[in-house]
């Protein structure tokens, strides 16, 4: 088969994530020399991770949210949050005591974000 052939088959298969990083995740390999199973996992972990990003950018479109901001790009100081407690959020510690946390503020008066721990956890692990 030919790469041409191989990306049209991950295509019809609705393997767009596999189909669109082909070319880096091979080249990559090859000038690496990696074993083609090598090569395949990769591709074959490429798929989940790029279908957990483009679930959490449908549902933060979804939320129509005023503005999409990561954590890399949130200015502390020009804000009242701490940048250190939100950093320990990061560590995950509240897990391990089995908590919840809240996350509260904007505009409207009432506006409360609960996180469960895996959700915390998830978006961690999608967003790096």
């Amino acid at each position: 088969m030919q790469r041409a052939e191989y990306i049209a088959a991950l295509e019809q298969l609705k393997l767009s994530a596999m189909a669109e990083h082909w070319d880096e995740i091979v080249t990559d390999g090859i000038r690496r020399k990696r074993s083609t199973a090598d090569i395949l996992e990769r591709l074959i972990r490429t798929e989940p991770t790029q279908r957990r990003i483009r679930s959490i950018e449908y549902r933060i479109k979804a939320a129509k949210f005023a503005q999409h901001q990561t954590l890399a790009d949130f200015l502390f100081e020009q804000s009242v949050a701490d940048e250190s407690h939100i950093r320990l959020l990061m560590e995950n510690d509240y897990i391990r005591h089995k908590r919840n946390i809240i996350l509260s503020g904007g505009r409207e008066p009432v506006k409360a974000i609960w996180l469960r721990p895996w959700v915390f956890t998830q978006l961690r692990k999608d967003l790096g």
